[in-house]
């Protein structure tokens, strides 16, 4: 009995501890998931055992104090444990998984703790998920992510570790990731694959080793190709906002393969080691098919570089592109002329081995591009493997051609250029030199008003120069320049060719030209031209010494030379200044010099002709200075000379014909005497101008040898006053008036003619006997002359002959009549001229033209 009580004692203590125990447990259970902020806690078919348990089914939700909340929903979970090696967690498998996180909108990013693999040594050393579904916060909002995962250990002494995992967009959309880690935590080997369906799409091989001399870390890196590379960035885009603007779409036939090997410095493995890591990494990049650039055009090619680090620096020492541009597009082909722009772009490099860290990368380059400019440049350049970056050329060609091209109404066609190219490029400066054999061509170019054919351009030495910091761009070029066109065509010019040799100096501040233009009848010009900001352009230009005897250049050049003009002896030069305001007329100076020219101008023969003039531009006004000019002799069939004049002459561009003539000296010699005008002006705008035109001194004896009759001679010397009237229908002479001086002289005329008539007239006869020897003592003569060329001379003789009737006096009253062109047109039919004259007055015959004017 008393064992009875004994036992019911113990057992009511034991239920009362039990109850307690669990009343703990129970407390205890509630303030732990209080603490991991689990709001709810549900299982169903717990099947607890000695080796793990079974759950058919575990839900649970967590809410962390920041607001963050986790749901969590499992089926068919089977966890095992075992106690070799220590109690661990040996394998936990789940025929579903549902994971949902909602993170806190309020919930800012917090510093983490470093990552330590160790920690992974905690998981089931074996794990695997059949069908795992995770929805996650995404750039859409919320996203689904479906698949199913398996991951093996080896505890904590990790590696080695081996990861499968499959993920699904859609049935047809799949893809799977082997992950393989082994070694050792010091030195772990991975090797990755991605496989999308059944094909391998991306392997990783990463090695790193741990040694006495420190740690390398080696690799390679295969991508075969990747034809689900659209859906595979559209689905990385419901991730992640992807740039959609300036994002391409990934080519789905590239190929890419890249390998390293590294030594790394000490400390955590963190990318900022990469930075001072030493050894050299290879790529390689096959794009067999057209890829789009946004910005750029469509790309395809090969590419492969090697690249070296060392000194806390990453430079390339080897490269080898071929690589094509085709459909380019972006701004800056818009900032190309239209003219200009390529179809195609096509480059090759490829460098030799450089062992110096230090040193360019040297690359031979070949690049060609297609369209209406064919462009090719070839040869080689230096490429700085360290900042700042650097571009050097080594004789480097650059040849270009344009079939046509037009440049502010200039229309070129089949332009071409040829540069052998040295220099330097960088980030601040350019700094060319074109070398030998640099050229341009142009087969022709035209503007409205001229037209140049086989256009040749030497640029050799030319040097260019550029400061990209300046503000605007600041650029240069100097050097020496030489153009040659086979053809000019000009309205004001005869066609022939021309060239230019000199120096150019241009840059935004201004520009020089100075040099010496040539043509092909040996003309030759030393022109200087500069144009700085905000100076008028300037044009100097110098016509050394023409001599003329050996042919006259500016008659084969200038398409206005008076074609009745033929100078053929002498010299002559000139200076022109020609200045070109903004907004405002030009401005000319011209200095003409005359030594001794000769030569004919339409039937006149002119010789010694000698002087200066000054001729102006300004303000739509032409003033032309002649300081002084001299003519030995001008001779249309009568000797003139010598001629002297000293004058000015104003006009308007308008009416340059209508200007006021001012002269300080108008003189000539005539027939033994002298003719000349007082200094005064004439008014050419107003009709009707009154100059009164003086002789003194004209002897008979060289009038008569001069006059075509070999019967009729006399002496004496003439002086008198021709007023010259000058309108536009002609030249007059109106009351004019000639006399012979005291005390007069003799006339003779002894003509059959007369004689015969006088046979049969006894007047006739008296008048034949007293001009056979005429004694006169007052000669006197009214003048006229009209616009056609006929001179009146109303004739008054007073003498005697000595021999007729004992020498009584005898008085005449001649009327003469005399067509001045007619009379001058015979003179020049005979030898008193040259033979070019007579040719023209012989062909203006034949023409039926009659002369009308001297």
């Amino acid at each position: 009995m008393a064992g009875r009580r004994n036992w019911l004692r113990v057992t009511v203590v034991l239920a009362i501890t039990l109850s307690v125990l669990a009343l703990c447990v129970w407390y205890a259970w509630g303030r732990f998931l209080d603490a991991q902020g689990i709001d709810r806690l549900e299982w169903q078919g717990l099947r607890p055992s000695f080796g793990g348990l079974a759950l058919a089914h575990l839900e649970l939700e967590r809410q962390d104090a920041q607001g963050s909340r986790l749901r969590l929903e499992a089926e068919g979970i089977a966890l095992d444990w075992s106690r070799d090696e220590g109690l661990h967690l040996e394998r936990l498998d789940a025929r579903r998984l549902v994971l949902d996180w909602q993170p806190s909108s309020a919930v800012a990013t917090a510093t983490s703790a470093p990552f330590d693999p160790q920690s992974l040594g905690w998981l089931p050393r074996h794990t695997r998920i059949d069908e795992l579904t995770v929805e996650l916060p995404c750039a859409q909002g919320r996203c689904l992510l479906q698949g199913a995962l398996e991951l093996t250990h080896a505890g904590p002494r990790l590696p080695p570790i081996q990861l499968e995992a499959e993920l699904q967009r859609t049935p047809e959309q799949r893809l799977r990731i082997l992950i393989n880690l082994e070694g050792t935590p010091d030195s772990p080997s991975l090797d990755a694959r991605l496989l999308i369906g059944e094909a391998e799409r991306l392997s990783l091989r990463s090695v790193l080793a741990s040694e006495a001399g420190g740690r390398t870390w080696s690799g390679q890196l295969l991508l075969p190709a990747l034809p689900e590379a659209p859906w595979l960035l559209e689905w990385l885009n419901e991730w992640v906002a992807l740039p959609k603007k300036d994002l391409p779409t990934p080519p789905d036939a590239l190929r890419l393969t890249a390998d390293w090997q590294l030594r790394l410095p000490d400390g955590p493995l963190v990318p900022a080691l990469l930075i001072d890591a030493e050894g050299q990494a290879n790529l390689s990049a096959h794009l067999p098919v057209p890829w789009p650039l946004p910005g750029i055009g469509q790309i395809q090619g090969d590419l492969s570089a090697t690249v070296h680090t060392g000194e806390g620096r990453w430079y390339p020492d080897k490269l080898d592109a071929d690589l094509q541009l085709s459909a380019p597009s972006g701004d800056w082909l818009t900032a190309i002329p239209e003219a200009l722009r390529p179809e195609t772009l096509r480059l090759q490099a490829r460098s030799a081995a450089v062992n110096d860290a230090d040193a360019l990368l040297p690359l031979d380059i070949d690049l060609r591009t297609t369209g209406p400019l064919a462009l090719n440049a070839k040869g080689a350049l230096n490429l700085a493997t360290q900042s700042p970056w650097q571009v050097q050329f080594d004789k480097t060609r650059i040849g270009a051609k344009v079939a046509r091209l037009s440049l502010e109404g200039i229309e070129l066609r089949s332009l071409q250029t040829e540069l052998l190219v040295s220099g330097q490029v960088d980030g601040q400066q350019l700094k060319l030199t074109l070398g030998e054999s640099s050229r341009i061509a142009v087969g022709s170019a035209a503007e409205p008003n001229l037209r140049l054919e086989r256009l040749d351009g030497e640029l050799a030495g030319l040097r260019v120069e550029g400061v990209f910091s300046a503000q605007p761009l600041a650029w240069h070029i100097q050097g020496p320049l030489r153009l040659k066109a086979q053809r000019l065509e000009q309205e004001h010019l005869h066609a022939q060719g021309w060239q230019w040799q000199g120096e150019i100096d241009a840059s935004q501040a201004g520009q020089r030209l100075e040099g010496v233009l040539l043509n092909d009848s040996g003309l030759s010009l030393n022109l200087t031209g500069q144009q700085a900001s905000g100076v008028p352009l300037a044009l100097d230009a110098e016509l050394p010494e023409i001599f003329l005897r050996a042919g006259n250049p500016l008659a084969k050049t200038l398409a206005d030379w008076p074609a009745l003009l033929d100078l053929n002896s002498g010299r002559l030069s000139a200076r022109a200044k020609l200045r070109l305001p903004s907004g405002s007329a030009s401005e000319t100076d011209l200095n003409l010099t005359l030594k001794g020219l000769a030569g004919i101008y339409d039937r006149t023969e002119i010789s010694g002709l000698d002087g200066s003039l000054r001729l102006q531009l300004r303000q739509q006004r032409l003033h032309v200075d002649i300081p002084e000019l001299s003519l030995r002799q001008a001779n249309p069939g009568v000797p003139i000379g010598p001629l002297r004049g000293q004058g000015r002459y104003v006009a308007t561009l308008a009416k340059p014909l209508e200007g006021k003539l001012d002269w300080q000296r108008a003189e000539t010699g005539f027939l033994g005497g002298r003719v000349w005008l007082e200094a005064g002006s004439l008014d050419l705008a107003q009709p009707g101008a009154r100059l009164p035109l003086k002789l003194q001194g004209l002897q008979l004896e060289q009038l008569f040898k001069a006059y075509p009759a070999e019967d009729l001679a006399g002496t004496g010397t003439l002086d008198g006053q021709l007023p010259l009237l000058i309108d536009p229908t002609g030249i007059r002479v109106e009351q004019g008036s000639l006399a012979a001086r005291e005390p007069g002289g003799r006339l003779q005329l002894r003509s059959e003619r007369i004689k015969a008539l006088g046979r049969s007239n006894p007047a006739m006869q008296l008048v034949a006997d007293a001009l056979d020897d005429f004694h006169y003592n007052v000669l006197a003569s009214g003048v006229s002359y009209d616009e056609q060329g006929r001179l009146l001379l109303a004739l008054r003789l007073e003498g005697r002959n000595p021999a007729l009737q004992e020498g009584r006096p005898i008085h005449f009253n001649v009327n003469l009549e005399e067509n001045i062109p007619a009379l001058l047109t015979s003179l020049q039919l005979t030898d008193r001229v040259s033979e070019t004259i007579k040719q023209r007055v012989q062909e203006s015959l034949r023409r039926g033209n009659t002369p009308t004017s001297p």
